[in-house]
C-alpha cells in the first residue's frame, strides 16, 4: 500500500489524496501492494469515517466499490460496522454498491448495522430510500425479532416505525437529517440558475403565459414554465411556500415524493444533456 496515499486517506487530507490520484493514475486502488483482500482505500476511508475522501474515491474510475476484504467485507459493510453514517450516505447514494453482501462472520450490512446499535446508519439506509431486507417478518430469524432479542430497543422502535408507515418514517428521518432542507434548497438553487431572466418579463406573463409570449422570453424562462406547468399543484405550492420555510409536513407521500425527486433530476442536469 502506497504509505503517501494511506496517510492522506487516514488524515483526512483531500488535497493530498487528490494530487496523489491525479499523479499516479497507474496505482491500484483495490489491491495494494498486491495482496488480494487487503483493504482497499475504499475501506481505509469508511473506517476512518472520512466521507470527504469516501467521495473522492467514488468517482474514481479504477475504484471498485464492491472490494471484498479477507472476511468478504464491502467498504459498505465496514461503515456500517463502524457506524460511520456520512460514508454509509454516500455509497447508500451510489447505484453500484451492493448493499446485501454477505459478510463471512457478521452478514449483511443491515445486519451488521443492527447488530452494533448503529442507529445513524439504518437512518440513512431508510433515509435513502433503498430496499432493506428485514428477513421473513413475524419469523425468530427476522432481523427486527433478532434485534428485540438483543435488546437493541432504539432499533426495534425505528425499524418497527418502518414497517408501519415506511413513506412517513422517511419523510421524518429525512427531515430530522436534514434531507429535505438540503433538497429543497437544490432544486430552488438550480431552479433560480436555470430561470434567472424570469425576473425581466412582463406583468402580463404573471396572468397568462401564451405561446408567443413564451418564445420571447429567454430560453431559460421558457424552460421554468415547461417544467413548473407539469408539476402536480401540491407540489407546485410545496416549492412556493418552501422558500419562505414553511408547509415542511408537506412531502409525506409518495407521489408527491416521487414528483420532488423527478423535479430535482431534471434541475440538476447539465444544460447540455436536458
Amino acid at each position: 500500500m502506497n504509505r503517501e496515499l494511506i496517510n492522506a486517506v487516514s488524515e483526512d487530507n483531500l488535497e493530498a489524496a487528490a494530487t496523489f490520484l491525479r499523479d499516479h493514475p497507474e496505482e491500484d486502488l483495490n489491491v495494494p501492494d498486491g495482496v488480494k483482500n487487503e483493504w482497499s482505500y475504499l475501506h481505509y476511508a469508511c473506517f476512518n469515517g472520512h466521507d470527504r475522501i469516501v467521495s473522492l474515491l467514488l468517482a474514481h474510475p479504477a475504484v471498485d466499490v464492491n472490494y471484498l476484504d479477507v472476511y468478504g467485507a464491502t467498504p459498505f459493510q465496514t461503515a456500517s460496522m463502524f457506524g460511520q453514517a456520512l460514508c454509509a450516505r454516500l455509497l447508500l447514494n451510489d447505484a453500484r454498491v451492493d448493499l446485501n453482501n454477505v459478510e463471512e462472520n457478521e452478514g449483511t450490512a443491515l445486519w451488521t448495522a443492527v447488530s452494533y446499535e448503529h442507529v445513524g446508519v439504518i437512518q440513512e439506509w431508510i433515509a435513502s430510500g433503498r430496499a432493506m431486507d428485514l428477513g421473513p417478518l413475524g419469523n425468530p430469524k427476522g432481523l427486527i425479532e433478532t434485534a428485540r432479542e438483543k435488546n437493541k430497543h432504539e432499533v426495534v422502535a425505528l425499524l418497527e416505525r418502518f414497517v408501519a408507515d415506511p413513506v412517513q418514517t422517511r419523510h421524518e428521518v429525512r427531515e430530522k437529517l436534514g434531507m429535505v432542507d438540503e433538497q429543497a434548497a437544490a432544486v430552488f438553487a438550480s431552479i433560480v440558475f436555470l430561470c434567472e431572466g424570469l425576473l425581466q418579463l412582463k406583468p402580463a406573463l404573471h396572468d397568462t403565459i401564451t405561446a408567443s409570449a413564451a418564445a420571447a422570453t429567454t430560453a431559460a424562462a421558457t424552460r421554468f414554465f415547461t417544467i413548473a406547468k407539469r408539476l402536480p399543484m401540491e407540489l407546485q405550492m410545496i416549492l412556493s411556500h418552501r422558500a419562505v420555510g414553511s408547509m415542511k409536513q408537506n412531502i409525506v407521500h409518495q407521489d408527491s415524493e416521487a414528483a420532488f425527486k423527478s423535479l430535482a433530476r431534471v434541475l440538476l442536469l447539465p444544460p447540455s444533456s436536458k
